[in-house]
């Protein structure tokens, strides 16, 4: 929260399987991140993603900040898909009182807090992303190339 992102990161690692600071089998500092970011998503740790793209959202970073609130909601969409096959366990098994309890968690799934606050930071991001000024001579704003109406597939 107070904006030292990178030094969020070195703590963080020392937390996560295999990205120390002493670890030999990264190369450079860029790989070491890359694999402590891997891994944070791998553990679905939406706590560290939500803080860390309201970081970038208040240092202006809208692309890491939309990919971090992004990451939030994909873990919730897991969830969901990994739902669909516990409903044939549980049917096989006969364990009904999982089953309900299953069903009951489904109920309260996005009405989580982690779900809610990378959903609205998300939705925060695609709007400032919106609203900002198309650069350039081409009409190719912050969100990439603009495809015209009435451009020819060749000229795409």
């Amino acid at each position: 929260r107070a904006g030292h992102q990178k030094q969020a990161e070195n703590t963080i690692m020392l937390f996560t399987r295999g990205t120390g600071p002493d670890d030999s089998k990264h190369k450079t500092a860029e790989e070491l991140s890359r694999a402590t970011q891997r891994n944070l998503y791998d553990m679905q740790c939406s706590w560290y993603e939500i803080e860390c793209g309201a970081c970038h959202e208040r240092q202006g970073e809208l692309g890491k900040a939309l990919k971090k609130y992004v990451a939030v909601t994909k873990h919730y969409a897991d969830i969901t898909e990994d739902q669909f096959d516990f409903h044939t366990y549980c049917v096989r098994k006969m364990t009904l009182r999982s089953y309900v309890e299953m069903l009951r968690m489904e109920d309260r799934l996005h009405g989580e807090k982690a779900y809610r606050r990378g959903a609205s930071g998300a939705i925060r991001v695609y709007i400032k992303l919106h609203d900002k000024k198309p650069s350039g001579a081409g009409g190719a704003g912050v969100l990439g190339a603009v495809v015209r109406p009435h451009a020819r597939a060749a000229d795409i």
